[in-house]
């Protein structure tokens, strides 16, 4: 299934895997994190074929123009190798974990961007086609809502729900922040006085977040309707099993993406 992001989402230049992630990070005792730190996943054995693949194009918000040498790594997984897009904004990684995949792109004159996806089983490329902006298209993104981002020390959760989940809102269940903010329309325009979703569209958090590294926060989904709301591999889900619970790791001057259905 192809998914194409029309999200504010951007690049940063860097290098992936055991060069560029920063360790296990240590939250700030002034930020309330429920829990422990999330336990780091477990290696994937890219040569035992029990793996995801995923492939798409990466091309520019502002004119679809292709993206030309970025990395594609995964999320948290030093042991599997990055992608770099070709001349056509083309990239494709052989080996991802099935389950929680978390793509993480990274190129010059963009900020760090993360899709949050299911990788599937079988030998089938998973599609995942993304559109990126800069820095001040992000800023225009967020600025109804009275938020400058990026500020260098917040990160930027953005959840795309489908199906029926008009009337739905959310609230962080851990961590610290503003939002949620809902769009008005598919496109990405912030009405500040919505209360939750006019149709299926975009929300947004702002999460304060003064440590370094990635963090792990949990958001719960509140279906107008009373039905389940889930990312839409079925991943992502809650630590301890709650319903209409997704889990995003986020990071200082990154945003992180997830598609949500809601039944």
């Amino acid at each position: 299934m192809k998914k194409t992001s029309w999200l504010a989402c951007a690049l940063l230049l860097g290098a992936c895997g055991s060069n560029g992630i920063d360790p296990d990070p240590t939250p700030d005792s002034g930020v309330p994190i429920h829990g422990d730190p999330p336990p780091p996943p477990d290696p994937v054995d890219c040569e035992g074929g029990d793996v995801a693949r995923f492939s798409g194009e990466l091309t520019a918000l502002s004119d679809r123009a292709p993206i030309a040498g970025a990395q594609v790594c995964v999320l948290e997984h030093d042991e599997i190798p990055c992608a770099t897009t070709d001349a056509s904004g083309f990239w494709q990684l052989e080996c991802a974990p099935r389950g929680d995949a978390a793509i993480w792109f990274r190129a010059d004159g963009f900020a760090p961007g993360v899709w949050l996806w299911a990788g599937p089983a079988g030998d089938a490329y998973e599609d995942l086609d993304v559109s990126l902006a800069r820095d001040a298209e992000n800023s225009g993104y967020l600025s109804p809502t009275g938020v400058t981002y990026p500020d260098g020390t917040s990160s930027l959760v953005t959840i795309v729900a489908r199906g029926n989940s008009a009337g739905m809102t959310a609230v962080l269940r851990s961590g610290s922040g503003e939002g949620p903010f809902f769009s008005t329309d598919q496109g990405g325009r912030i009405d500040p006085a919505l209360t939750a979703l006019p149709s299926a569209d975009e929300l947004v958090f702002f999460v304060v977040q003064p440590w370094s590294g990635w963090q792990e926060i949990e958001i719960e989904l509140l279906s107008a309707g009373g039905g389940l709301c889930q990312q839409e591999g079925g991943a992502w889900a809650a630590r301890d099993g709650a319903p209409n619970v997704v889990r995003v790791p986020v990071r200082a001057g990154t945003e992180s993406v997830m598609w949500v259905s809601c039944l």
